[in-house]
C-alpha cells in the first residue's frame, strides 16, 4: 500500500491529511513499496481557465525536490504524479512522455489479486492462438491460480521488471495453450508503452487481476449478473414500443415504491433487494450503513431520526428518477471476448439456448445504431465459460468496443418483443463512428497531461440526450465521434473537439428539455415529481407517466435531541474532542462541495469533471474520518465512550448545521446499542381527560402507543387516554405495541404539574 500526500500547485502548500491518496493492491506499490510519491493538484487553475501553457509550466516545474513522473486516471481531476525517489518509475516501462501520461494508470489500478510468478510467455501478433485486440490466452493452472477457476475471463495488469514492460487487457483459458508448453499467450497489442516483439520468453512477472467476468450467481436461477437500463439507451427507442414493453413494468415498481415508502420494514426489505441486485455497491457507504442500522434497529428506535429519514429519502429519490427515466428494467451484462468465426449479426452467450435473439448494447451508448438484435450461436469453444459474450471484431468495432475488459448488456427479445422489432427496423447508420486513432503526442509531461484533463464525456452525453429529446439527429451524428474521442482520450486517442462541442451546445441553448434539466435536482421525488411538459420524445413521455403516479412518502422526523438516550452521557474531555473533530469534518465537507456551488446557485448543470472532483474529495474525507476510532489504540470501553461523544456532539444541539459524523466513525457501536431498548423514556405533555388530576408516583402501567395525526398518544388497557406528546418530540419506539412501564408526574419550578414522565421496562 502506498500513501501519497497531495500538494496544491496553486497555493504551493501540502493539503490536509484527509486529501491523502491511498494506492492499495497496485503494481506501483509492489514495484516500489518504499517509494516516495506525491500528487500535484492544479484543479484550481483549470477551474479559473488559466491558459494551458501556463498550467503546463507549473506542472513541469514540480515543487520542493519532487519531479513530475507521469499521470494516472485522476489527471481528469487536474492531478499528476511526482516523486523525489524514483524519477524513472513510469518512463522505465512506458518510454515516451505521452505513454507515461496515457498508460501510467496501468501501474496505479487497484487489483483484487496480485502475485509474482515465473512463466513461459509467448508473444504473438494479434489474432494468433485465438488472441485479439488486447486479449490473450492462458493455461489451466494460470487461470485457476488467478481467477479461482478456469471458466472465468480476467482483466489484468502485468509488469515485467527485468524486461521493463507493462501489459493490459483480458485473458481466458484456452485448450490450445493448455496443450502447449506456455503458461500465457499475449498479443503485441496488450503491451502498453515499451513494446515486446513476438517470440518466446521465460520471465518473472507481477500479475494483477482487476476483475473477472461475472460468475454464476448461485442465489438465482439464471447464470448472469444484471445492471439497470439507462435513459441513454431508452432515448433512442420509439415511444410506442417503450409504452408496451417498459411502461407496464415501471408502473408496477412505482406502485410498490408508494406502498413501502413510509414503512421501515418495507424500506429494509427494499434495501436488501436492491443490494442483492447489485444496485447498491460496496462503495456506497451511506447506503450500506443505512442497511446495517435498519437491520440492527429491532425496536425501531431510530425510525424518525433525521439521518435515517434523509438517507431513505435520497435512496428512494434516486430510484424514482431511475424508474421515471429508464423504467427500472434490468439487463444482463457479460465481458466481451473475440470470436472471428461469428458473423456480424450473431453472438455467443454460453448456456443461453442457441437461436435465441437478444437485444444488445454497450455503455456508453452513443446512438441508436449501438443497439442491436443479435442471434445467439452455440459454440463448443465457449460453452463452459461464465459471464462472457463472444462477438467478432467488426461487431465490436460497430459499437465502439474492444476486448480489454469492456462489457455488453443484453436481454432476450422475449422480454421486450416490441422494442426488439423497433430496433430491427432502425436504418443503417449514415457513417460508422470509428474509434479515433492513437496519437504520437509530443511535448512535456505537463503539456500532454493537460490534453486529457478536460473530461467532456458527461457533457457530450448530456448534449446527445438533449439533441435526442429535440429530435435533432444531425447534431447527434456530429456528437457521436466526439463522445468516442472523449471516452478514449485517456487512452491516448485524439481529444474531442471542444470548439465543435461548444458550437453544437450553443445551437440548442434556448431549447429546454425539462426532465434533463431537473433529473439531478436534490428535491426531485422528495418534494415534487418531474414537471409534466407534454413533450413527445420517449424519455419525456415515460417521465410524464411515472411522475403522475408518485405519492409523497409520509416520512416523519423527530428532533435530534429525542435520540440522546441511545448512549450514556460521555465525559467532558471526550465530548470536547468529538466536537473539535466534528467541526474539522464539517469544514472539510464544505470546502469539498464548494466547486459545485457556483453551478447550483446559477441553476446550471454541474460538469462531469466537477462532479468527479467533488466525489473524489468527499470519498477521501469519508475514508479518512471513518478510521478515526480504529486508528486509536483503545479499549472497547473507551471506544464506546468515544462513540457516545460523537453521538452527543451531533444530537445535543438541535442544529441543522451540525454534522452526522457519528454514523461514519461509530457505526458498529451505534448498531450494538440498537440491539437493546435504550430510548425508553419520554414525557407526555398533554394529559388525558381521565387522568387530568392524577399525580403519578412511579405506578406500574400497561399501555400502548398510537400515532394520532401529529401526536403520539398513550392508552391504558381500558382504552383511556393517559396522555400525548407531539410526534416531533418522540422517536416512535414500539408504536401499536403493548408496553409496560412506570410513570411519574413532573413538576415545574412553581411545583405545578407540567407533564408525565414515562419509563418503559426493558423486559416488557
Amino acid at each position: 500500500m502506498l500513501k501519497l500526500r497531495v500538494y496544491d500547485l496553486v497555493e504551493k502548500t501540502w493539503l490536509s491529511d484527509y486529501h491523502e491518496v491511498t494506492y492499495r493492491n497496485t503494481l506501483l506499490g509492489v514495484l516500489y513499496p518504499d517509494g516516495n510519491f506525491a500528487v500535484g493538484d492544479c484543479y484550481a487553475m483549470l477551474a479559473a481557465k488559466i491558459p494551458h501553457d501556463k498550467i503546463a509550466a507549473v506542472l513541469d516545474a514540480g515543487f520542493e525536490d519532487y519531479k513530475i513522473i507521469g499521470a494516472s486516471g485522476s489527471r481528469k481531476h487536474g492531478r499528476v504524479l511526482y516523486s523525489n525517489t524514483h524519477s524513472d518509475a513510469f518512463s522505465k516501462y512506458f518510454g515516451s512522455n505521452a505513454n507515461c501520461i496515457n498508460y501510467g494508470s496501468n501501474l496505479t489500478t487497484e487489483c483484487k489479486k496480485i502475485q509474482k510468478i515465473k512463466i513461459n510467455l509467448l508473444v504473438v501478433n494479434d489474432g494468433e492462438y485465438g488472441t485479439g485486440d488486447c486479449h490473450g490466452k492462458c493455461n489451466w493452472a494460470f487461470s485457476v491460480r488467478f481467477a479461482g477457476c478456469w471458466e472465468l475471463a480476467m482483466q489484468h495488469r502485468i509488469v515485467c521488471e527485468s524486461n521493463s514492460w507493462v501489459a493490459k487487457g483480458t485473458i481466458i483459458y484456452s485448450p490450445e495453450v493448455q496443450d502447449s508448453k506456455y503458461d500465457l499467450v499475449l498479443p503485441v497489442s496488450s503491451f502498453k508503452g515499451n513494446k515486446v516483439k513476438p517470440g518466446k520468453y521465460k520471465v518473472e512477472v507481477i500479475v494483477g487481476i482487476v476483475f473477472t467476468s461475472p460468475a454464476k450467481n448461485e442465489r438465482y436461477e439464471d447464470d448472469w449478473r444484471s445492471a439497470n437500463l439507462s435513459y441513454s439507451v431508452v432515448q433512442f427507442l420509439p415511444w410506442k414500443a417503450v409504452e408496451k414493453d417498459i411502461l407496464p413494468v415501471a408502473k408496477k415498481k412505482a406502485a410498490y415504491l408508494n406502498k413501502i415508502a413510509s414503512s421501515p420494514v418495507g424500506i429494509l426489505s427494499f434495501l436488501n433487494y436492491i443490494t442483492e441486485e447489485g444496485e447498491i455497491k460496496d462503495s456506497d457507504y451511506d447506503y450500506s450503513s443505512l442497511v446495517k442500522v435498519l437491520k440492527s434497529d429491532i425496536y425501531s428506535q431510530l425510525t424518525t431520526h433525521p439521518w435515517i429519514v434523509s438517507k431513505v429519502s435520497e435512496m428512494l429519490r434516486k430510484y424514482w428518477v431511475k424508474l421515471a427515466t429508464s423504467g427500472g428494467i434490468k439487463f444482463n451484462y457479460s465481458m466481451i471476448m473475440p470470436d472471428e468465426s461469428l458473423p456480424v449479426d450473431a453472438c455467443c452467450i454460453p448456456s443461453l439456448p442457441p437461436g435465441t435473439q437478444v437485444i444488445v448494447f454497450p455503455y456508453p451508448c452513443r446512438w441508436k445504431h449501438d443497439i442491436k438484435v443479435l442471434q445467439n450461436v452455440e459454440s463448443e469453444h465457449w460453452q463452459d465459460f461464465q459471464g462472457i459474450i463472444g462477438i467478432s471484431s467488426p461487431t465490436a468495432l460497430s459499437m465502439g468496443r474492444d476486448y480489454d475488459g469492456d462489457s455488453l448488456y443484453w436481454l432476450p427479445i422475449s422480454e421486450m418483443p416490441n422494442v426488439a422489432e423497433a430496433i430491427k427496423a432502425f436504418p443503417a447508420p449514415p457513417a460508422e463512428a470509428e474509434k479515433p486513432p492513437k496519437n504520437a503526442l509530443q511535448g512535456t509531461l505537463g503539456k500532454i497531461a493537460l490534453m486529457s484533463m478536460d473530461n467532456l464525456t458527461g457533457l457530450v452525453t448530456w448534449l446527445i440526450a438533449k439533441a435526442s429529446a429535440l429530435g435533432n439527429e444531425k447534431i447527434i451524428y456530429q456528437l457521436v465521434p466526439q463522445l468516442q474521442a472523449a471516452v478514449d482520450s485517456l487512452k491516448g486517442a485524439t481529444p474531442p473537439d471542444a470548439a465543435l462541442i461548444d458550437k453544437l451546445g450553443e445551437q440548442m441553448k434556448y431549447q429546454t428539455v425539462s426532465w434533463l434539466k431537473e433529473h439531478k435536482d436534490p428535491n426531485l421525488f422528495i418534494k415534487y415529481p418531474f414537471s409534466v411538459t407534454g413533450r413527445t420524445d420517449t424519455v419525456s413521455c415515460l417521465v410524464d407517466e411515472i411522475s403522475k403516479l408518485w405519492i409523497p412518502p409520509a416520512h416523519k422526523t423527530s428532533n435530534k435531541s429525542s435520540f440522546l438516550p441511545l448512549f450514556g452521557k460521555p465525559r467532558q474531555k471526550y465530548f470536547d474532542r468529538a466536537c473539535t473533530i466534528s467541526k474539522e469534518y464539517n469544514q472539510a465537507i464544505g470546502k469539498a462541495l464548494q466547486p459545485k456551488f457556483q453551478y447550483i446557485v446559477n441553476k446550471k448543470p454541474v460538469p462531469l469533471s466537477v462532479e468527479d472532483k467533488v466525489s473524489e474529495d468527499l470519498s477521501n474525507i469519508l475514508n479518512y474520518y471513518r478510521d478515526t476510532l480504529s486508528k486509536k489504540k483503545c479499549t472497547p470501553e473507551q471506544k464506546l465512550e468515544a462513540a457516545a461523544a460523537f453521538w452527543y456532539a451531533y444530537h445535543w444541539q438541535n442544529s441543522e448545521h451540525s454534522t452526522s459524523l457519528c454514523f461514519t466513525v461509530a457505526l458498529d457501536e451505534i448498531c450494538l446499542q440498537l440491539t437493546k431498548l435504550r430510548i425508553n423514556e419520554f414525557t407526555l405533555v398533554k394529559p388525558g381527560t381521565a387522568y387530568s388530576e392524577t399525580i403519578w408516583q412511579g405506578e406500574h402501567l400497561i399501555f400502548r402507543l398510537v400515532e394520532d395525526g401529529q401526536y403520539v398518544n398513550a392508552y391504558d388497557v381500558d382504552d383511556q387516554l393517559v396522555g400525548g406528546l407531539p410526534l416531533s418530540q418522540y422517536p416512535p419506539v414500539l408504536i401499536n405495541v403493548w408496553c409496560e412501564g412506570n410513570i411519574y408526574t413532573k413538576f415545574d419550578s412553581r411545583n405545578k404539574a407540567c407533564g408525565i414522565r414515562v419509563v418503559i421496562s426493558n423486559d416488557f
